[in-house]
């Protein structure tokens, strides 16, 4: 808006044409005040529903545009995160575990997404975790963590500083995204205790190599159900996904209804209040019908949007307070949002048959007319 502003031309435009607009308006209901109001109102509500219905198409066209601009950006970034990932937990077995047939499933997993891998990298923390920091003659675990990290802390900053900021960018895939970010969070928890264990000798590193390979375990796993391929029990992956496209569909539905009964109100509005349209008895009697049905449909559709947000919003909170360590009133928080995302599931129905049957009476009212 500033910019329409500073160029002269545009500024003029801008001012006449609201001066164009106060003109017409005021002249239109000093002629027929009535007939003017009506008119305009029909007119608004017209046009604010060509403007929902038209955002709910541009944002769906804008979804797809990313989703085909991003394909091969999103398949390659996963890829090289699946090879980094890999080449962690081979180093991890060549440092800390004296078998070596684990390496071959994850090195197969390195360039392809395989199943197998994230099996062997559930085997591999699982032998970790046998393992003591204890200090003996030789070096302790944490000191042989300190190595590692130094030897596959290029790895690390590649996920870190390179992938992750695309992954961000192209991928839609919240699962991706949260996992990379517990990924992220491991790596700065190992990294503190590193430093904490050089300053004074802890012996405190290996647990945080063992959360970090968690991680890792947990990251592949989520980037092989983006490919579709089968996924061991523990990988949910394809379920979160297609939770979050339900969602995702959820919302849009309730978007295009209400813009559809929003544009047939203001329809049957305009028709009632015209003075050259009569109704016979039984077009009135199915359009009073229809329009109170639409009206209703709309309304519920509001509702269902506002119970949406509050069901959000309590989901919001639920994670602020388990991140934070506040453990109380989340279990309250988590019941709030189950028992709205139960009710939105049962008033989308509602707010569907309202509309389907106020558009049918509507229908029926427009063919009687035509055969009339």
């Amino acid at each position: 808006m500033k910019s329409y502003f500073s160029d002269p031309f545009g500024r003029w435009l801008i001012l006449g044409s609201f001066f164009l607009a106060v003109v017409v308006g005021i002249g239109g209901f000093l002629v027929n005040p009535q007939g003017f109001l009506e008119n305009l109102l029909s007119e608004a509500t017209g046009i604010f529903a060509g403007i929902l219905i038209a955002l709910l198409i541009v944002d769906k066209y804008a979804e797809y545009h990313k989703e085909r601009q991003w394909s091969r950006v999103r398949r390659l970034t996963y890829n090289s995160i699946r090879a980094h990932l890999c080449d962690l937990a081979t180093d991890v077995i060549i440092n800390f575990l004296s078998d070596h047939r684990l390496m071959t499933p994850i090195i197969d997993g390195r360039d392809y997404p395989n199943p197998k891998t994230t099996t062997a990298m559930k085997r591999m923390v699982a032998q970790l975790r046998e393992l003591s920091d204890t200090v003996g003659s030789e070096k302790s675990t944490s000191d042989l963590a300190v190595e590692w990290y130094e030897e596959v802390k290029w790895d690390l900053d590649q996920i870190q500083h390179l992938l992750t900021p695309r992954v961000v960018q192209s991928s839609n895939d919240q699962q991706v995204i949260d996992s990379l970010i517990e990924f992220d969070n491991a790596r700065r928890s190992l990294h503190n205790a590193i430093i904490l264990h050089q300053r004074v000798v802890t012996h405190g590193v290996f647990p945080y190599v063992i959360e970090l390979l968690e991680r890792v375990q947990l990251l592949y796993g989520v980037l092989c159900g983006d490919r579709r391929l089968p996924m061991s029990n523990e990988g949910n992956g394809s379920f979160v996904r297609w939770q979050g496209r339900t969602i995702e569909q959820l919302g849009f539905v309730n978007n295009l209804l209400i813009g559809l009964a929003t544009g047939m109100l203001a329809f049957q509005t305009k028709l009632a209040f015209d003075d050259k349209v009569s109704f016979t008895t039984v077009e009135r009697w199915l359009a009073i019908p229809s329009i109170i049905l639409v009206f209703f449909s709309l309304a519920f559709g509001c509702y269902v949007a506002w119970n949406r947000l509050r069901s959000f919003r309590a989901t919001m909170q639920t994670a602020r307070k388990r991140e934070t360590g506040q453990r109380q009133s989340i279990e309250e928080l988590r019941a709030l949002s189950a028992a709205l995302d139960k009710r939105t599931w049962k008033l989308l129905p509602v707010q569907t048959a309202l509309f389907a049957l106020g558009g049918l009476l509507l229908l029926v009212s427009s063919v009687l007319r035509y055969l009339g």
